[in-house]
């Protein structure tokens, strides 16, 4: 059985002044999970238009 585990993503998006917030840093299962937290936890973000998972 596979284990998921949650693991670090930098994230970049835009906020309500339309400034760029870079490496925001978020603990997500996958990248969709990564943006869907950052949308969902700023409540003035915007759009995201990077998100990396960091390499051990």
């Amino acid at each position: 059985m596979l284990e998921e585990r949650l693991r670090p993503y930098l994230v970049g998006f835009v906020n309500g002044h339309y400034e760029e917030v870079d490496d925001q840093l978020v603990f997500a299962y996958n990248e969709a999970h990564a943006i869907e937290t950052i949308l969902k936890t700023y409540n003035d973000a915007k759009f995201v238009y990077e998100s990396k998972p960091l390499e051990h």
